[in-house]
C-alpha cells in the first residue's frame, strides 16, 4: 500500500484556544471528527454593526471587539425526540432500533473573528462535553474517517465487490495504525471509530456510487 496511504492514530484532546486563517476554517471544522472524536452542528452566526444603540450614556456603551462569530454545538446536544404513540391496529410498541445520541451534552464552540484581526479566526470551547469523547463507548455515533471512506471508493472504482473491498478494509485498518508509545497501546486496542467494523459501510459507499453514476 502507497506510503501516502493517512494512518489511524488516537484522537487527540481538543486544545483550548484554535487560532487559524479565516480561509482555512471550514478544512479545520472538517478535521474535528477524524482528530478530535467530536461532530459540531452549527448554530447561528452573529454580525456586529456600526450602530449599536443602548440605553445607557454613549461614553458607557460598550465596545464590540469581534467583527462576526458563529456558534456550534455538540452533536450529541438536545434532548432525544419523543414522538407520540403511532396509530397501528395493533397496541405493540416497536422496540427502540438504537440509543439514542441526544443526550443534552452542553459543549459548545465558537469561531470568533476580530476587528483587530480580520484574516484570522479563533476557535473557543464552552462547557464540558457529558459523555466519554474519545472512548469506544462513544465511537458508534462517530462517522469514518474520510481517509477511510476514500479507500472504500477506490478500490470499488478498481472493480472489486463489496466482500473483497471489505477483506481489504479489514487488513488496511489493522495495518495503518500508528501509535507513538508502543508500551502503553496494543494494535489490538481500540481507540479510533475506524476499527469499529460496520458491516454497511462498504455496501453504502457503493450504493452512493451506483447513484451517483460512478461505477
Amino acid at each position: 500500500m502507497a506510503s501516502s496511504t493517512p494512518q489511524i492514530k488516537p484522537y487527540i484532546a481538543i486544545p483550548e484556544e484554535i487560532k487559524v486563517p479565516l480561509d482555512q476554517m471550514d478544512q479545520v471544522i472538517e478535521t474535528f471528527p477524524d482528530k478530535y472524536a467530536v461532530v459540531w452542528i452549527a448554530g447561528k452566526f452573529y454580525q456586529s454593526t456600526n450602530h449599536e444603540t443602548r440605553t445607557e450614556p454613549v461614553k458607557r456603551r460598550r465596545i464590540t471587539q469581534h467583527s462576526w462569530y458563529k456558534t456550534f454545538f455538540c452533536h450529541r446536544g438536545g434532548e432525544k425526540e419523543i414522538t407520540g404513540p403511532r396509530k397501528t391496529i395493533t397496541s405493540k410498541k416497536r422496540p427502540r432500533q438504537k440509543a439514542s445520541k441526544k443526550i443534552g451534552c452542553p459543549a459548545g464552540m465558537r469561531i470568533t473573528c476580530y476587528k483587530k484581526d480580520l484574516d484570522n479566526v479563533v476557535f473557543t470551547f464552552k462547557n464540558q462535553h457529558n459523555h466519554a469523547v474519545g472512548t469506544k463507548e462513544d465511537f458508534c455515533l462517530l462517522p469514518v474517517s474520510k481517509a477511510t471512506k476514500e479507500f472504500i471508493r477506490q478500490k470499488l472504482r478498481e472493480g472489486h465487490d463489496c466482500k473483497e473491498v471489505q477483506r481489504q478494509l479489514n487488513s488496511y485498518v489493522r495495518n495503518n495504525i500508528t501509535v507513538e508509545n508502543s508500551d502503553e497501546h496494543s494494535q489490538q486496542e481500540v481507540f479510533h471509530r475506524d476499527q469499529i467494523s460496520d458491516p454497511n459501510l462498504v455496501y453504502n459507499q457503493y450504493k452512493k456510487m451506483k447513484e451517483a453514476a460512478l461505477l
